[in-house]
């Protein structure tokens, strides 16, 4: 939770807010952030078991799941570094 606020207030701070009249929520929030890095880390031809250990997901294989013992930090550092945001 606490990074779902934190995304929230800096969103908010530098002016990336889509209201809808009607509708309680933003369009830009949390989920939305998670399903554009997912779709950019992909692009940027990252592994899936990174972008799954990277957003929090359980990894999606057998061998993911049960054998794996994690990738290492400059396995995550680089899923994330192949995502740039945009200007």
């Amino acid at each position: 939770m606490p990074a779902v606020k934190a995304f929230s207030y800096y969103r908010q701070k530098v002016g990336v807010v889509d209201k809808v009249a009607g509708k309680r929520r933003d369009l830009v929030n949390f989920h939305s952030f998670r399903r554009w890095f997912i779709t950019k880390a992909y692009q940027a031809g990252q592994p899936q078991i990174a972008i799954d250990l990277v957003v929090g997901h359980k990894p999606m294989s057998i061998a993911g799941s049960i054998y794996l013992g994690g990738l290492t930090n400059e396995q995550l550092r680089a899923c994330v570094e192949a995502v740039q945001l945009p200007d």
